[in-house]
C-alpha cells in the first residue's frame, strides 16, 4: 500500500526529472501503474520498491518508475481537425513558401508510440506528390526510450490500428501478420525517431510544422512558459505550432496568435518593425 508521504515525495521526484506535476488524488494511478513493475522486480511490495526508488540509489530501476509514470496515450489522425488544416492550409502555405528550398521540416514531439508522426507522413504521401522530390523530414521524439523503440518499428495491433486509421490506409500502407499490422518503408522510413525530453536541451534545427499535443497539460504554468519559449527559438517566422484541444499559450506567455478559431493552431507573431 502506497503511503502519502511516499506519493508526495515520488511526485516531487517525478517532476523534477520530468516536469510532470502528479497532483493529489492520482494515488491510484501510481498504484496501477507500479504494482505490476514492483512484481516484476522482485519486490516484496510496492511500497517496498517505493523506498528504494526515492533513496536514488538505483537508476535504473529509477528510470523504469518514472517513465512507468508518464503518459503515453495517442492514436492515428487524433483530432481530425488538426490533419484537415495541415492538409488545407498549413501544408500549401509551407510549400508555397518554401518553393525555392524545397525543403521542408516537421516535427512531432511527445510523439508515443508514433501513430501521429506516421499519420502526418501518410496525409503528405496522399495529398502533396509534389514532395517526393524534396528534402522533407519528419521528426519524432518522445521522452521514454522503450516508446520510442516501439515506434521505430512501425507495428501495431488489430486495436490500434482500428483507432483512427482509415481502412483505405491501413490497405494501402500495412501489411498484416496474424494481429499484428506493419507500417510499409515508404512511410516508415520517412520518419525519423529521437529521445528528447521537452524540459532538457531541444535541437537547434528551424521547425516548419510543430505537432506538440496533450502533453503540456502535465506541466506546470512556469514549465509551459519555458516549453513555449523554446518553441519560439525553434519554429519558423511563418511556421505553424498545432497543440492539443486543452491547450493554449494564452495567459502563460505572449508572442503566438490562433490561427483560426475552431483548429488549435498557432504561429509566431511577427516582431514589431525598429524604425531608425
Amino acid at each position: 500500500m502506497l503511503t502519502q508521504d511516499q506519493f508526495s515525495a515520488l511526485s516531487t521526484l517525478l517532476k523534477s526529472e520530468t516536469a510532470v506535476v502528479l497532483e493529489n488524488g492520482k494515488e491510484y494511478l501510481v498504484e496501477s501503474r507500479l504494482t505490476s513493475l514492483a512484481h516484476d522486480e522482485g519486490f516484496g511490495s510496492l511500497g517496498e520498491m517505493i523506498d528504494l526508488v526515492l533513496r536514488r540509489s538505483n537508476p535504473s530501476l529509477n528510470q523504469k518508475v518514472l517513465l512507468a509514470l508518464t503518459t503515453n496515450e495517442t492514436s492515428f489522425f487524433r483530432d481530425l481537425s488538426a490533419y484537415e488544416f495541415l492538409k488545407s492550409t498549413a501544408l500549401p502555405e509551407i510549400i508555397k513558401s518554401r518553393a525555392a528550398t524545397k525543403s521542408l521540416t516537421i516535427w512531432s514531439a511527445a510523439c508515443s508510440t508514433g501513430q501521429e508522426p506516421y499519420s502526418i507522413a501518410m496525409s503528405m504521401a496522399e495529398n502533396f506528390s509534389e514532395l517526393s522530390q524534396w528534402n522533407v523530414r519528419v521528426l519524432a521524439s518522445d521522452l521514454n526510450p522503450k516508446i520510442v523503440k516501439k515506434a521505430v518499428q512501425g507495428m501495431y495491433t488489430s486495436l490500434e490500428v482500428n483507432r483512427g486509421l482509415p481502412i483505405q490506409l491501413l490497405v494501402k500502407y500495412f501489411t498484416q501478420d496474424g494481429d499484428t499490422y506493419h507500417l510499409r518503408p515508404e512511410i516508415k522510413d520517412k520518419v525519423s525517431f529521437f529521445e528528447q525530453n521537452l524540459i532538457g536541451t531541444w535541437p537547434t534545427t528551424p521547425v516548419d510544422i510543430l505537432f506538440m499535443r496533450n502533453v503540456l497539460i502535465y506541466f506546470d504554468t512556469e514549465t509551459k512558459r519555458q516549453i513555449f519559449e523554446k518553441v519560439k527559438s525553434v519554429l519558423a517566422p511563418d511556421g505553424y505550432l498545432f497543440l492539443g484541444v486543452a491547450e493554449t499559450p494564452y495567459r502563460i506567455t505572449e508572442g503566438f496568435t490562433k490561427v483560426t478559431p475552431t483548429t488549435n493552431v498557432y504561429k509566431k507573431e511577427a516582431l514589431p518593425e525598429i524604425k531608425t
